[in-house]
């Protein structure tokens, strides 16, 4: 009986001890599972974190990249710009120059027109003798000495050598021949000074190259050559074509190659 009651009371006490411990592989299991969900969660917590930053990090390298390419299509785009704008102004240099040539050439034609042209840059041979330019002197001073105009003063000399060149009498001769020949020009000896003596000499230069080319050329005539006659008033000479016609006289529409 007694064996039967301490039967009973140890299974009791085996059932309370196992009950026990079964409670307590409950409570460990539950902590266990909860430590690994814990664990899980920080780790799905931890790659969705580190996917963000990956994928905020990608988002970052793609929007410097189209910032980096968005800038270097601005530079070759300004680039394209300044390229565009010095071949721009290239061009409007290139049509600047080509004005300027039309302008300096226009220039040039009217200078020509006018009788101012560069008459140093000729190439010629010299056809009037030191006597020609001395006497030649002597007539404008003695002529048109007093005459403060050195259009005016050539135009003496010009009209001298305008019958050299169209009258046949002095066909073949010098201009000193025809400054003395008797009742035509005050061709005396005189004092000329220096400036008559190089106005003398420019007109015998620009006649010679006149004479020196087969085209015409203005050489910076003061009077045309079918003017062959002068008469003067006291204060200036009036150049004609006929002896006895006054009334048609030289205009000087040609103007002057001289500062004067």
């Amino acid at each position: 009986m007694q064996l039967i009651v301490h039967f009973k009371g140890g299974l009791a006490v085996y059932s309370l001890i196992m009950s026990i411990i079964g409670i307590l592989v409950i409570g460990i299991s539950t902590n266990v599972a909860s430590v690994n969900n814990e664990a899980i969660m920080k780790t799905l917590i931890t790659e969705k974190t580190g996917t963000k930053f990956v994928t905020e990090e990608t988002e970052t390298e793609t929007e410097v990249k189209t910032e980096e390419a968005k800038t270097a299509t601005e530079a070759m785009t300004e680039t394209e710009v300044v390229a565009v704008e010095t071949e721009l102004e290239t061009e409007e240099t290139e049509t600047t120059a080509k004005e300027t040539e039309t302008e300096t050439e226009t220039e040039t034609e009217t200078e020509t027109e006018t009788g101012e042209i560069d008459i140093d840059s000729v190439d010629y041979t010299e056809y009037f003798s030191n006597e020609d330019v001395e006497v030649l002197a002597c007539t404008i001073h003695n002529e048109a000495g007093g005459i403060p105009s050195k259009m005016e003063q050539s135009a003496v000399a010009w009209c001298a050598i305008n019958r050299l060149e169209t009258w046949d009498k002095y066909s073949g001769v010098s201009l000193t021949c025809v400054l003395r020949d008797p009742d035509q020009f005050a061709s005396w000896y005189s004092n000329y000074n220096n400036e008559e003596y190089e106005l003398a000499k420019d007109v015998c230069r620009r006649a010679t190259i006149e004479m020196s080319v087969d085209e015409p050329i203005n050489v910076g005539r003061t009077l045309p050559i079918e003017y062959c006659y002068f008469g003067g008033d006291g204060t200036h000479n009036h150049f004609r074509i006929e002896y006895e016609n006054f009334s048609n006289t030289w205009d000087w529409s040609w103007g002057s190659p001289y500062q004067s």
